[in-house]
């Protein structure tokens, strides 16, 4: 498996942060710049379907992959500038593309995008296919583990489906 750089998958997550309105969130506190990285890794690939290398586990606030800690930093520094300077294939553009298309719509239906938000749509996708056993519901789940409305979950499922995900539920 080739992996993409530590400066290609830093520019894409901090590309889709800029493109997303999501640097004021990442300027909050330092855990919204990491858990929103993390997020966005993690739709990069499954969404996407760009195979960045990474590894993902479920943890208290989703999906997490280790390797990607030690691109904060940079992806930090990229954000700051606001600007994004690289030069992507058309397989990236086309993955970035879809995961910002799915946010967009997310906030659409939701009224908003954040990083509990984002946060809930890659644990919601995560829990329909990486999570073993899956989960019977993974609303009720992320009711329970996220504090979330049920509302705003069920409308952030019924975007996810429509994107070929958690379609059983």
């Amino acid at each position: 498996m080739v992996s993409a750089s530590k400066r290609k998958i830093s520019s894409i997550i901090a590309r889709m942060i800029i493109d997303l309105g999501l640097i004021d969130e990442c300027k909050k506190d330092y855990m919204n710049l990491k858990v929103i990285a993390q997020k966005l890794g993690y739709l990069i690939q499954k969404v996407g379907g760009l195979n960045m290398g990474l590894k993902f586990v479920w943890l208290t606030r989703g999906p997490y992959s280790r390797g990607l800690q030690n691109y904060y930093y940079k992806i930090q520094e990229l954000v700051s500038k606001a600007s994004v300077d690289d030069s992507f294939n058309e397989q990236e553009l086309m993955a970035i593309a879809r995961v910002e298309e799915m946010l967009n719509n997310v906030r659409e239906i939701v009224g908003g995008l954040n990083t509990e938000v984002l946060e809930a749509v890659a644990s919601l996708i995560m829990l329909c296919t990486d999570v073993y056993p899956p989960p019977e519901d993974p609303v009720n789940e992320l009711v329970i583990r996220k504090k979330m409305p049920r509302d705003i979950i069920a409308k952030i499922l019924e975007v996810v489906k429509s994107y070929g995900f958690c379609l059983q539920h």
